[in-house]
């Protein structure tokens, strides 16, 4: 396969999710929930986790929702397509990963990233839905490819950015650090995979950790 017909598979994502994005043009269902956070935060309290049921993740997403509804006040565009963006690039980054792993690897390891781009449930959930799974699961994606090059540090710290994105990654955890030779080395990866989480939690909960909790 050329280096041009091995990109097809970024563009083909990259039509279908910015269409479904484009049809879908609304302030409805999580879209309408990110929205509320973003004003909570931009004209009630900086703390999101004080918009009581709204804000259910770590505190990471709460500056895209804030930076979108800020955007789309200033210039007049969707909140529903700016809010999205973030997660449509990590769709792109995702297939772009799959496609040099397929590379890589060779035989039905090709069909990966096609099968990813093309996939109605990831169409589904980034451009209809609106939800950011990708963008932890890009960065789980990287700590697993860091693994498999011995860069446990970065590893541990795609780790982490996965985490404090959506908390769904702490899964994989000890399935990383397991692979890790040595108690103090594994005790390391867990560390640098957790505290910088721990570390930006640390003034919401200062400030009420009812509300965090």
């Amino acid at each position: 396969m050329n280096s041009s017909a091995a990109w097809m598979p970024v563009a083909a994502a990259f039509a279908l999710r910015l269409a479904a994005i484009l049809l879908s043009d609304r302030i409805v269902a999580d879209v309408l929930r990110y929205q509320k956070v973003a004003a909570h935060v931009l004209d009630v309290s900086w703390n999101p986790y004080l918009a009581a049921r709204l804000y259910p993740y770590p505190p990471v997403w709460v500056w895209v929702e804030a930076a979108s509804e800020w955007l789309a006040r200033a210039t007049g565009l969707s909140f529903a397509v700016l809010v999205k963006l973030p997660v449509l690039g990590a769709e792109l980054a995702i297939v772009a990963l799959l496609v040099r792993w397929g590379r890589e690897v060779g035989g039905a390891a090709r069909w990966a990233p096609w099968i990813y781009a093309l996939h109605p449930v990831a169409v589904l959930v980034s451009g209809f839905h609106g939800q950011f799974d990708s963008l932890a699961l890009l960065m789980l994606l990287l700590a697993v490819r860091m693994m498999e090059r011995g860069r446990h540090d970065a590893s541990a710290l795609a780790l982490a950015a996965a985490i404090a994105i959506k908390s769904f990654p702490v899964l994989a955890l000890p399935l990383l650090a397991a692979r890790v030779q040595g108690t103090a080395a594994r005790l390391r990866f867990a560390l640098l995979a957790l505290v910088p989480v721990a570390a930006l939690l640390l003034p919401f909960a200062l400030h009420d950790a009812a509300a965090v909790a």
